[in-house]
């Protein structure tokens, strides 16, 4: 989970609130009076912007392509609306997420166990939500021992943030399921490459970092951001800090 910088609303979305202020989220998306499936495709697309196309939750690309795994998430649910404040039309409240991996399910990672992201939280409360994580300093830990992300008590503590709430909220979204434990595996050991052949180009430690530290950050976000991120260490806070890196 990465930090998420909200952009401006979509106009669309403002426009909708004003003409209907008590309306759901699935009546928006089927009012076509009010334009409602444009709404729903300009908050689609507007989050996914913000987000550098990546999950909200566990990184994961969102693929255009594959419009069935990818959705808008309400971090406060939508259900929880009142007379006070509704959440359904709320900008701030809408994520773009993943599917959490429902229709993946196979003998190696079982279905109901590893649904993660909006799939695992369905109702719940997130007591840290993207965005409340810090740009800066980084306030995950990487065990390459089980590939499982957990909070940084130290750094959450510099932060301000608490890291048993932190950690609550990874356990909530299940990010450290066995399906994504994996895939972060995956990248390890794809980083670990990365440096086997900048050794075998005889450059140093020193002078190998900062080029894999560029080669992974230059351009969009990389998949599993956080990982990657944890995995490089003060090299990545140095690079991410020299791009005035804020979400």
């Amino acid at each position: 989970m990465k930090r998420v910088e909200k952009s401006a609303e979509p106009q669309s979305l403002a426009d909708f609130r004003t003409a209907c202020p008590d309306g759901t989220w699935e009546q928006m998306r089927n009012d076509a009076l009010h334009n409602g499936q444009q709404v729903y495709a300009d908050c689609r697309s507007q989050t996914g912007a913000d987000q550098r196309g990546l999950c909200a939750y566990c990184e994961i690309r969102l693929n255009e392509n594959q419009p069935h795994k990818w959705r808008v998430e309400h971090i406060h649910p939508k259900s929880l609306s009142d007379s006070e404040h509704n959440w359904n039309l709320d900008w701030q409240n809408l994520l773009s997420v993943c599917n959490g991996g429902e229709s993946e399910g196979c003998a190696e990672t079982p279905l109901r166990e590893n649904r993660s992201c909006d799939a695992s939280k369905n109702n719940s409360l997130l007591a840290v939500s993207p965005l409340d994580i810090p740009a800066f300093p980084n306030v995950f830990v990487f065990d390459k021992a089980n590939w499982h992300l957990h909070a940084d008590p130290d750094a959450c503590a510099l932060a301000g943030l608490d890291a048993a709430q932190l950690e609550q909220s990874i356990e909530t979204l299940n990010l450290n399921c066995s399906r994504l434990a994996r895939l972060r595996r995956e990248v390890l050991f794809a980083i670990e490459d990365r440096k086997k052949i900048l050794r075998e180009k005889r450059y140093s430690p020193e002078n190998a970092a900062p080029i894999l530290a560029r080669g992974l950050f230059q351009t969009q976000w990389p998949e599993f951001f956080t990982t990657i991120r944890c995995c490089l260490g003060a090299v990545a806070e140095d690079y991410l800090r020299s791009i005035n890196y804020t979400s």
